[in-house]
């Protein structure tokens, strides 16, 4: 049980001290964290109030209650075991909601129905940040013309502990886990009762953390004897099997991510006839330190100072979050198109000439293909063993040093007008259309290690 005894330094200020120091929080630290620590004050759970404030309460904290607070999305979920006839796929994640439908977790997605799909199982997703929502699920398969699984279940302990509510999940061993993240790796070993089961790899998830509890808690994941690890690119693969993660390669496999042509439509005629302006996508995720928003930003004002990019013959665009506008030395204005649907993704990126997209980690990530699928020319980064983009030779890799980077932008935006060039570079590009060809050997591999 949990022990909410609360001490208080000076009982005879009780009724002061208290608002002084929610007021402290509200200053401090937002509205929302003022009112999530009233909430749980009143309600008399055990989260700490934030550091530095002069908090007069004192608590005692159960050991557990203090764990599972700080690392909520490890915190397992609630099972009962029962049995079943038929197989099942599981992909655990922490949303499916539409906003969170891009890139690894469209991906995990896309496999978990194939895989049940091609094998006639049923589907169970299973979310742990937010509410299941089957319309976006079902409406992001038909927007990837992929058909929907004949039975298709959900399971979400998102409110886990904000209501009280604690429902279980079934789970037999006929159930079969595909889990998204370290963390959602931890979770299933929990519930999982075959011999293995499934980790789609996507990222050097440790690349998120400073040295500390995360890091470790994420690396250990990459230990795991009965974890079979689906890998996204061969260039994420190669950087785990050249820095001795033995485990990972040895009982994994790596796939080429899938741009199907009805989404990244060729759009070649729209992308290199003459305009009169070209279109400059910028990826902008500010509060994703590793695709380097401020490096980007130095970037382009030394492209622009330098003459490369001018108000002329150019607009910037940002998306992947909502940030101001940002101006440079010569007068331009970024144009911010924030938050967008696939729909309004899809053609966005259709009229995109170039873009500018950096991640410091060794895979590829999906800007750089989506807009080389889509007809458009890239800059990007190279990271470790990430040297060039094999897929298309309108994708430029550049070392990030202000000379090599800004002559990468020479070179791109020189590839941007000719139009020729780039045509040539478009069609012969070594991108995979369809997600059945994509997955064909991992389908094998998930049936055979099931």
């Amino acid at each position: 049980m949990q022990n909410n005894n609360y001490k208080i330094k000076n009982p005879s200020i009780r009724l002061k001290d208290v608002p002084r120091a929610a007021i402290l929080v509200l200053k401090k630290y937002g509205l929302k964290a003022f009112l999530y620590k009233s909430l749980d004050f009143l309600q008399l759970k055990i989260v700490s109030f934030p550091k530095n404030v002069n908090v007069l309460i004192k608590r005692e904290v159960m050991a557990s209650d203090l764990y599972n607070e700080r690392f909520r999305n490890i915190q397992p979920i609630k099972y009962i075991k029962v049995e079943r006839e038929k197989y099942r796929i599981n992909i655990v994640t922490d949303s499916v909601k539409k906003e969170s439908l891009f890139g690894g977790v469209a991906t995990s997605l896309i496999l978990a129905t194939l895989f049940a799909n091609k094998y006639n199982f049923s589907l169970r997703i299973v979310t742990r940040e937010t509410e299941n929502n089957p319309i976006d699920f079902e409406d992001f398969l038909k927007l990837m013309n992929i058909s929907i699984p004949k039975e298709v279940e959900y399971f979400s302990d998102y409110d886990r502990n904000n209501s009280g509510r604690y429902s279980g999940i079934e789970t037999s061993d006929k159930d079969i886990y595909l889990s998204t993240s370290w963390w959602t790796t931890k979770v299933v070993e929990e519930i999982n009762f075959r011999k293995d089961f499934f980790y789609i790899l996507q990222e050097v998830e440790s690349f998120f953390y400073p040295s500390g509890d995360e890091q470790i808690l994420c690396t250990t994941t990459l230990l795991k004897k009965n974890v079979k690890y689906i890998i996204n690119s061969k260039l994420l693969y190669d950087y785990y099997l050249q820095n001795n993660h033995n485990n990972v390669t040895e009982n994994g496999i790596y796939f080429e991510p899938a741009f199907p042509e009805d989404i990244y439509s060729s759009g070649n005629t729209k992308n290199i006839d003459k305009k009169n302006k070209y279109k400059l996508f910028f990826y902008a995720r500010p509060n994703n330190p590793r695709n380097m928003f401020y490096t980007g930003i130095k970037i382009l004002e030394e492209a622009i100072s330098a003459g490369i990019i001018n108000k002329d013959d150019w607009d910037i665009y940002f998306a992947g979050s909502e940030i101001d506008s940002v101006v440079f030395s010569n007068g331009m204005k970024s144009i911010s198109l924030g938050q967008m649907t696939w729909l309004q993704y899809s053609e966005f990126i259709k009229n995109v000439d170039l873009g500018l997209c950096l991640m410091s980690t060794p895979h590829p990530s999906y800007p750089p293909l989506d807009i080389a699928a889509s007809g458009g020319v890239v800059l990007t980064n190279k990271f470790l063993n990430k040297q060039s983009l094999y897929y298309s030779e309108n994708i430029i890799c550049s070392d990030l040093d202000t000379p090599s980077i800004l002559d990468g932008f020479v070179k791109a935006v020189a590839l941007v007008k000719d139009e020729q060039k780039r045509e040539v570079n478009f069609q012969k590009n070594n991108i995979e259309r369809d997600w059945g060809k994509s997955f064909e050997k991992v389908l094998e591999f998930m049936h055979e290690n099931k």
